[in-house]
């Protein structure tokens, strides 16, 4: 199938169908009585002031589709499962080349970053998050790729908290350790006034690509749930990149 669109232009006083233009033919030629009507004086003023030629929008379409098979399809992003890391690049101690008008590029890609991120949320991205390095720059790219990742598991974790108090309000309670995070999606066996599900979609693992740990009753918190991510090395504790990710301090 092959759908082609032609800008042709045509003066206003030679317009030619479709068919003559696809077969190379030329418009109805004027008559040699028209022809011969023109004076000299009007030639020459048209020549001194020429008018602006028309333009003909021709398309070329198949010729058994309807035309509303042709228009675009509804749009299929849902802004609520996209995480989004607006990362400044600078840090207050690496704060970058200064303009001509004294702005550091820090300071100029923090304003720009916030005004980013402030837009992205009011468009309904509302897990997007400002990532500001502290300290001096780090020069890894790697380094940077893996802090984003921090910064997408702790908008995951404010998520299903998010989701857990919803899941309270209407059952009174949190899903216990067994039922897990699971329990989000699909209705427990033995629990009444569950509403759910209460995420959109699948429950996700971290930006590791595995599964966070859930428990309720907490260790650190007994009436809340605790949610935790092993980082980056998959072992518990760490530092860095590699420091679990942990519900009772992503506040």
């Amino acid at each position: 199938m092959m759908v082609a669109s032609i800008i042709v232009p045509i003066d206003a006083g030679h317009a030619v169908s479709l068919s003559d233009l696809v077969k190379g033919g030329s418009g109805p030629a004027k008559s040699d009585a028209r022809s011969k009507s023109r004076k000299p004086v009007a030639a020459a003023r048209r020549s001194a002031s020429p008018k602006r030629q028309r333009v003909r929008l021709a398309s070329l379409e198949p010729a058994n589709v309807p035309r509303s098979a042709l228009t675009a399809g509804p749009a299929l992003c849902d802004p609520l499962k996209f995480r989004i890391a607006v990362d400044v690049g600078h840090t207050s101690e690496s704060d970058g080349a200064t303009s001509a008008r004294n702005v550091p590029e820090y300071l100029y890609n923090l304003r720009l970053a916030r005004q980013i991120e402030a837009k992205l949320k009011a468009e309904g991205f509302a897990a997007t998050k400002l990532m500001v390095t502290e300290g001096r720059a780090r020069p890894s790219l790697f380094k940077r790729a893996d802090e984003a990742k921090v910064t997408v598991t702790r908008s995951q974790i404010d998520n299903f908290m998010t989701a857990l108090g919803t899941y309270k309000l209407d059952t009174g309670t949190f899903p216990t350790s067994e039922q897990g995070l699971q329990a989000l999606r699909v209705k427990p066996a033995d629990v009444n006034q569950w509403n759910g599900p209460y995420m959109p979609k699948d429950i996700p693992k971290d930006a590791w690509n595995r599964d966070f740990q859930y428990r309720f009753p907490g260790e650190h918190q007994a009436d809340e749930p605790e949610i935790v991510s092993l980082g980056a090395d998959g072992q518990p504790g760490g530092e860095g990149i590699n420091a679990d990710i942990v519900s009772w301090k992503n506040k």
